[in-house]
């Protein structure tokens, strides 16, 4: 269950309920990569979904390489036993069962990155394009899968190399109407930085369509709210702030639908899931605004500031001093 009570199934929970507590050995070909608990096995239920394989009881030894709820993912090894092989083929749960419980395209929520203006973007920011879209459909499987997401008015030469940053997408290419129809939605939330309203974990709640302007040239600041009367819906625009402040606040569009998946899926504030994305330039962003509004820095101001500035308390001490402002805190003191 998400933050807020809408239900979303994702790949993991799947295989939670098709498979229960146990261990899987997984393939030999299959590589984990760096994540782990939810992240890993929901990545690794799309991944079995996706070469259609199925679960035969097993008694091998193995080791555990992650978790999640009672559910392991193991190799071979000599630290207990599984109770599960992912097999092709055949098997005693067929791989028909996990696929039927995971979501098909277009799944809710849908997140759309919209190529409308590729051809006004240079070729350095063409490529960032694809490599900020091609990263959020990976991270997508790290949470729902990249059936959730939806490329919309991309060219020819758009879509060939997305195909071949990312040639495993299960996403789809669309038209606006297309795409609506298959949702069977009217209604779309455009993420905006000069919104005149905030997004809120309500506002997650009440939609299921979430639209990224596919807009990274600096020299195209402003450009979003262009994309609204190009589509066939109610838009409404919101934009993502930290305490009332865009600043701080990650464009990068995998960072935005990571943030928007940790609230969904793992049940995080929006505040909490958009400093988890907030990297260190976008952070010493907003520290060097939050600086300028106070006079002295005691633990009070301290912790307010981490509020929306994800720094250790050592790097913002530091930078304070920098700039001439009292500190009044001692670490030593817990």
């Amino acid at each position: 269950m998400t933050a807020g009570g809408m239900r979303v199934t994702t790949p993991a929970e799947a295989l939670r309920e098709l498979l229960g507590s146990g261990r899987v050995l997984v393939p030999r070909g299959y590589k984990p990569g760096r994540a782990t608990g939810r992240a890993a096995v929901n990545h690794f239920a799309l991944y079995a979904a996706r070469k259609g394989l199925g679960f035969d009881p097993e008694d091998a030894p193995t080791r555990p390489l992650t978790s999640w709820r009672g559910l392991e993912l193991a190799v071979p090894g000599n630290e207990g036993k599984a109770d599960y092989r992912a097999v092709p083929g055949d098997a005693e749960i067929p791989a028909e069962e996990l696929r039927a419980r995971i979501p098909d395209y277009p799944a809710k929520p849908h997140f759309v990155v919209d190529f409308r203006f590729w051809n006004e973007h240079s070729r350095f920011g063409q490529t960032n394009l694809i490599r900020q879209t091609s990263v959020t459909a990976s991270t997508l499987r790290r949470y729902l899968s990249d059936r959730h997401l939806t490329i919309v008015n991309a060219p020819s030469e758009a879509r060939r190399r997305f195909g071949k940053a990312f040639p495993t997408f299960e996403g789809g290419f669309r038209d606006w109407e297309e795409l609506l129809s298959e949702l069977g939605e009217d209604r779309v939330v455009l993420l905006d930085p000069n919104a005149d309203e905030e997004l809120t974990e309500r506002d997650l709640e009440r939609y299921d369509v979430f639209v990224l302007g596919g807009i990274v040239d600096n020299n195209m600041q402003g450009w979003t709210e262009k994309l609204a009367p190009g589509i066939p819906a109610d838009v409404v625009r919101r934009k993502i702030t930290l305490r009332g402040r865009v600043e701080g606040v990650p464009d990068r569009i995998n960072s935005l639908v990571e943030a928007l998946c940790r609230v969904i899926v793992e049940g995080e504030s929006l505040r909490e899931a958009v400093l988890s994305v907030q990297s260190p330039r976008f952070a010493r962003r907003r520290l060097r605004i939050e600086l300028r509004r106070v006079d002295r820095l005691d633990r009070e101001t301290l912790e307010e500031i981490r509020e929306v500035v994800n720094l250790p308390r050592e790097e913002i001490i530091a930078r304070a001093r920098e700039m001439g402002i009292p500190v009044e805190v001692d670490l030593q003191d817990g």
